[in-house]
């Protein structure tokens, strides 16, 4: 049988009339220009003037390290929306020792695997003393930081102080995709804050719809506190019954990652030549009874390392009552004042220190 095979036929290209490709690159042409004049104006104008909403404070705090700080000799305070919330630097100075200035550098929601990240910065600008506080739950698991602010570390310019090195493994808790947006190029960061002006935009509307809250500049760093008000009653048993189920299903997670953490910051502060300062952060009287046991732990844990790296442990679990307090894990403007300056006081040890 006889096969018949289809001729062999060469392709051949249409070549679209002028008149059609003309409107087609017209079409294509002007929304990638405006695409791009819309990231340049965004980049060049916009996020320079307004910044990168919610976590400004990131990026600021990574410009006020280029230089050292002053006046001399400083601490710097460390730590989430408790230390934030609750450290007035004015008052800190008023009863530490003579001579002695306090910055509060908190940063709200940060864990210890964010402190990790912001110490070689920190520790660039020369404080004489590095002051960080801890709960019992801070002992078990390390957490993952958030994008947005991971992106803004990057931007910040904290990356570029890590020791020569790093890798993913030095940061415990973070995961992939955090640890890439700490290590994002400049573009990359632009684009991530391309949403920027919406999250202002939503930040401007919380703050003026909501009783209580504070406008606070995000280069804050005597008194960064936001909020301006106390729950009391049903609001506040629901938050303490919420912050009581956190803290058991993190403790009930066991384990050591925290507390291993805690030895490595306060070891490379010493090493850099800093007093580093370990506080028992102030605990609401609701918790007190329950959380004993992980308490007397966490003090014993703190005062240890303090006399291994020549450090200071500031114990202020019971020095606020529960008036005190504006929620149940934050002082009101009357615990503030006690809790700030019970800290100087607690300072008096660095009046030996011989400064660098």
């Amino acid at each position: 049988m006889t096969t018949i095979e289809e001729p062999l036929v060469e392709p051949t290209s249409v070549a679209l009339p002028t008149s059609l490709l003309r409107p087609i690159v017209r079409m294509l042409l002007w929304p990638a220009l405006g695409a791009v004049l819309g990231l340049v104006l965004l980049v060049k104008v916009v996020l320079p003037t307004f910044g990168v909403g919610s976590v400004e404070r990131v990026v600021q705090l990574g410009r006020h390290l280029d230089q050292p700080l002053t006046p001399a000799p400083s601490v710097a305070f460390l730590g989430n929306s408790i230390t934030r919330e609750g450290v007035d630097t004015r008052l800190v100075d008023e009863t530490a020792p003579a001579g002695w200035h306090a910055q509060n550098f908190a940063i709200s929601a940060a864990s210890l695997s964010e402190m990790r990240v912001q110490l070689p910065k920190i520790l660039s600008a020369r404080p004489a003393a590095v002051a960080f506080g801890l709960r019992p739950e801070d002992m078990g698991r390390v957490d993952d930081i958030d994008l947005d602010k991971a992106f803004a570390y990057a931007m910040g310019g904290f990356v570029a102080a890590w020791p020569e090195g790093w890798t993913h493994a030095d940061l415990p808790g973070i995961g992939s995709a955090t640890y890439d947006a700490l290590r994002s190029s400049p573009l990359a960061q632009d684009l991530h804050f391309r949403t920027a002006p919406l999250n202002i935009i939503n930040q401007e509307v919380r703050v003026r719809l909501r009783s209580g809250l504070r406008k606070v500049a995000p280069d804050n760093w005597t008194d960064p506190y936001e909020l301006a008000f106390s729950v009391r009653d049903e609001r506040l048993q629901r938050h303490i019954e919420s912050i009581q189920h956190d803290m058991e299903m993190r403790l009930s997670e066991g384990g050591d990652a925290g507390a291993q953490l805690t030895k490595t910051l306060a070891a490379e502060i010493h090493a850099a030549g800093s007093t580093p300062v370990l506080i028992v952060l102030p605990m609401h009287p609701a918790f007190r009874a329950s959380m004993q046991p992980h308490i007397t732990a966490l003090r014993s844990l703190l005062g240890r390392i303090a006399q291994e790296e020549s450090g200071i442990m500031i114990d202020a679990l019971d020095v606020l009552a529960a008036d005190e307090y504006a929620d149940a894990l934050h002082p009101n403007a009357a615990g503030r004042e006690i809790y700030s300056r019970f800290l100087g006081r607690a300072l008096a040890p660095l009046s030996g220190t011989s400064i660098r």
